[in-house]
């Protein structure tokens, strides 16, 4: 029997942030920025971690509601000491089964969670869940499958002398969602319609 996909929760809230936090408002903003959707909308961050993405959207989006979601409590922790704005509120969950109603959203929004849940559809299809029909669902995710992803540097030398391994490891993480084709699978399996697929590229400085 094959091993299922790892998921991953990220457990210091604070090595995150110095880890993930710029990289996650440049591209952040990039993603909304392409999104353009219009401001007093109701917004849910799936996975929002230390609360990166939520600040780009209380920034530009002016929503009327943010709401995030994350199974790390230090992530959350973070968040929620990070961004002190009436309209936004962080919850400790699952992406995957989240405690909103059906429809209680009209944005949908996750900011590279989807690469490391177990079951990306089922997280996919709670997304949908949630949004108002003609509402909007929207994902970034690393380009893992093109090997453009934060710990590239670390997995190339792992790659040189174990090539093996790694794809055993890559396939066991479900690394290899980044393809086109596969997330456009995702999105009309969870009954959305009118998808388009954008690339977003950044200079990385780490």
């Amino acid at each position: 029997m094959s091993e299922p996909a790892r998921g991953a929760v990220f457990a210091d809230g604070e090595a995150y942030e110095k880890f993930m936090g710029r990289r996650s408002r440049v591209c952040g903003r990039k993603f909304v920025d392409w999104l353009n959707l219009s401001e007093g909308l109701e917004w849910l961050d799936a996975g929002c971690g230390t609360g990166a993405l939520g600040e780009v959207i209380l920034d530009m989006c002016a929503p009327s509601v943010l709401n995030g979601i994350d199974p790390s409590e230090p992530q959350i922790k973070g968040a929620r000491g990070k961004i002190a704005n009436s309209r936004a509120a962080f919850h400790i969950g699952d992406a995957m089964d989240m405690p909103f109603g059906e429809a209680s959203f009209d944005v949908a929004v996750s900011s590279f969670a989807l690469n490391y849940v177990p079951d990306k559809q089922k997280m996919m299809n709670e997304m949908a869940r949630v949004v108002r029909p003609g509402g909007t669902v929207a994902t970034m995710v690393f380009d893992h499958a093109g090997g453009e992803d934060p710990a590239r540097h670390f997995w190339r030398p792992v790659i040189a002398r174990d090539a093996a391994f790694y794809e055993a490891e890559f396939k066991k993480r479900g690394w290899d969602i980044t393809r086109p084709d596969i997330i456009e699978g995702f999105f009309k399996a969870a009954g959305l319609v009118e998808i388009e697929i954008h690339a977003i590229t950044f200079e990385d400085a780490y």
